[in-house]
């Protein structure tokens, strides 16, 4: 692969990228010393298989060739997919169930689900239907609970037959499936939950009635086809989501009606996390509307009534917890920003809640708790904003230990079972290394390709730099530089996103290998990456300075880096471009008409124009409603500033996005006829808000790059 690597256009289009092939949603076996995950069998296929590493020795298996398939994704699987930014092929998801005596892997292969046994090497069963959208296993009476969104049904593996648990009883509504914004926004795909033991199960009723239906038409098929979606924009109504609780036999049979648990909030509130404590304890966290107020509710199953609560109160929003840990029916680890920061944190439902560590840096996920020894395992920024590392803390208490280097970034999971865990590590410096490691730091297994250097493709890796803002807040960058490594008097190319809860610098081989930089370098421009007040990794204050200010300071941010630049890498600061997709497209758009002295040529990819035309949950949380924030939705809307657009302006955009509508690039198109302004534009008609295939993806590139460069070089 190396012989073949030549930075051009094809490259930019191929995926994966070089060195990027990684194990996909690893999961340890608790019975077994092997480690599941799916991944890629050569380096340059996007097809994912479902392996098995054994962590004695044994290596990798292949128990599904994701090579085999071929079958187009069902609809649900396509939605699916774009809420969780996936784009790979072959074997679409997984996941393990065990008991003390058998393990199963449900596997989904393109929104078509089939179980198998790993103890048998071979497909045990096989589903029906095409609309799916989510199963649980339920080993120990051999069942399925399945939901296809309008009826929540159990199915006896040995013998076919479903029962229904429950269905839909009029239009709008949703049985055991999250709505829209709880997938998007709030990452919840989960619509029920099935108890350890199978005797419960948890499940949302959704109406979403209230929220009018919005259709997209797929202009670019041969044959007619719509699609509705039940999308709430800002300001709107929200679907209203209840829980509800059943009892069923091992058959299906019920044995009692579902009793709606009365959690005492607004309707129009977000369930933002559900989780069993044990089998007779559920945990299920709320948000406010406003997004300031998280409650946890700690509900009775054998009554479904709450019997504790915990609030917590943060301005201006709440950021949610990546995950819970369960210890006992009474408590749970999770993380909180009550100190400005993410920390390890826990709940007891006498409403004590002790955190666990401290300081100026975020814990950025929580992996794992060993009850036995106390420990709990967790992903943190502790040695550097732009790192990820392993740590662990005891439950009562005292200094982090560090599990991994202190450079780079370090994707982990734990197994506690096993003494080990998954390290995958890159930095700017070398790609991935997929390695499972034990605790005391001996191999134990070996995963993916040698890791390549910068060198060997013939690039170079960015330059990490620092500026203060105008308020003096510490700003990171990286910078993309011609092989020569000398910038004076080239023109700059900012890459921007410029949102809320995304970081873009960080000391990772995506940093590296982001291609469409390397080639904008290779042909004489400098790109910039900036992390702007309001984005990730740096506590609540520092995002917190975007609230209800979107389109002002992370711009502002973006402008006194190209001075800083100019200053001190002598860039032209009269030859400056950008370019950037979803929020990215928004600061594009805000750029060009805010800016029209200091941006001369930008390319917005699938842009919002107008903020009243997102979602609410997203929307709300940073800039309230457009009752409540007129003046500052009017800030935002881009279309406020098209009669100044003076430079080049290229929009991207796909027909059947249905996360950010198609409708914004009309509005801005229509703004822009109305003052005689001339805009450029490339229409995907078959993408979503994130454009798949190879041909797509190399138009995208080839109108991008050139766009940009024939503006500036």
């Amino acid at each position: 692969m190396l012989n073949e690597f030549v930075l051009d256009l094809e490259t930019l289009a191929k995926r994966p990228y070089p060195g990027t092939t990684v194990p996909i949603s690893p999961t340890f076996s608790k019975n077994s010393p092997y480690l599941y995950f799916l991944m890629a069998r050569s380096s340059d296929s996007n097809n994912l298989s479902l392996c098995r590493g054994d962590l004695d020795g044994g290596g990798v298996e292949v128990l599904i060739d994701g090579e085999d398939s071929s079958a187009s994704p069902t609809l649900a699987e396509e939605l699916r997919r774009e809420r969780l930014r996936l784009s790979g092929n072959g074997v679409s998801g997984f996941v393990l169930f065990e008991s003390d005596t058998k393990s199963l892997i449900l596997v989904n292969v393109g929104g078509h689900y089939l179980i198998y046994d790993p103890d048998l090497a071979r497909v045990s069963y096989e589903f029906e239907g095409e609309s799916i959208e989510r199963i649980e296993l339920d080993l120990d009476n051999d069942a399925a609970v399945c939901t296809d969104g309008k009826r929540l049904y159990r199915v006896d593996l040995s013998g076919g037959e479903s029962t229904t648990i429950d269905e839909v009883k009029g239009e709008g509504q949703l049985i055991g499936v999250a709505e829209f914004v709880a997938q998007e926004e709030l990452d919840r795909l989960e619509g029920f939950w099935l108890s350890g033991d199978g005797r419960r199960i948890a499940y949302c009723v959704v109406d979403q009635s209230g929220v009018e239906p919005f259709w997209i038409f797929h202009y670019g098929a041969k044959e007619i086809r719509a699609e509705s979606h039940r999308y709430p924009f800002a300001g709107a109504p929200n679907a209203k989501v209840g829980i509800l609780i059943d009892e069923v036999e091992s058959l299906g049979v019920k044995k009692g009606s579902p009793r709606a648990i009365d959690l005492e909030t607004d309707s129009e509130d977000y369930i933002a996390k559900v989780s069993w404590l044990d089998s007779k304890t559920l945990l299920v966290a709320t948000l406010n509307r406003r997004q300031t107020t998280l409650t946890w509710h700690f509900v009775d199953c054998d009554t479904a009534a709450v019997v504790a609560r915990i609030e917590d109160k943060l301005e201006p929003w709440v950021n949610l917890p990546s995950s819970v840990l369960p210890i006992d029916a009474n408590r749970f680890i999770t993380t909180t920003e009550r100190s400005g920061f993410s920390h390890v944190a826990i709940y007891n439902s006498n409403g004590v809640v002790d955190q666990v560590t401290f300081g100026e840096w975020m814990v950025t996920s929580l992996v794992d708790f060993d009850p036995e020894s106390g420990y709990i395992y967790f992903v943190s920024t502790i040695v550097d904003p732009c790192a990820r590392d392993l740590s662990r803390v005891h439950i009562s208490g005292g200094a982090p230990e560090l599990m991994t280097s202190g450079e780079g970034v370090h994707d982990c999971v734990v197994s506690i079972q096993n003494r080990a865990f998954l390290d995958i590590y890159s930095c700017l410096s070398h790609s991935y290394i997929s390695r499972v490691m034990s605790f005391d730091s001996e191999v134990l297994l070996d995963l993916g390709d040698e890791p390549l250097t910068p060198q060997q493709l013939a690039l170079t890796s960015p330059l990490r730099f620092e500026f203060d803002a105008v308020d003096g807040t510490r700003l990171i960058g990286h910078l993309y530089l011609p092989g020569d490594r000398n910038p004076r008097g080239l023109p700059l190319v900012i890459s921007v996103y410029g949102g809320p809860h995304a970081q873009r610098v960080t000391n990772s081989w995506s940093s590296t290998i982001d291609l469409e930089a390397q080639y904008l370098a290779s042909r004489g421009v400098v790109v910039a990456k900036i992390d702007n007040r309001g984005s990730y990794g740096r506590g609540l204050d520092f995002e917190a300075k975007l609230s209800r200010k979107f389109g002002t300071i992370e711009l502002e941010d973006q402008i006194s880096g190209i001075d800083y630049l100019s200053e001190r890498f002598g860039i032209d600061p009269n030859r400056v471009g950008i370019y950037g997709w979803s929020y990215g497209g928004f600061m594009t758009l805000s750029a060009l008409t805010k800016h029209p002295d200091r941006f001369i040529v930008g390319v917005a990819g699938a842009p919002v124009v107008d903020f009243s035309f997102y979602d609410t949950a997203y929307t709300e949380r940073y800039m309230g409603t457009p009752v409540n924030e007129g003046p500052a939705y009017e800030i935002a809307d881009v279309t406020n500033y098209v009669e100044s657009l003076k430079g080049k302006l290229a929009i991207i955009h796909g027909l059947i996005d249905e996360n950010v509508h198609f409708r914004n690039t009309a509005y801005f198109l229509e703004a822009a006829i109305a003052h005689g302004k001339k805009v450029d534009q490339m229409i995907l008609p078959q993408s979503r808000h994130m454009p798949r295939g190879q041909e797509t993806l190399l138009q995208i590139a080839r109108m991008r790059t050139s766009y940009l460069l024939e503006a500036l070089t």
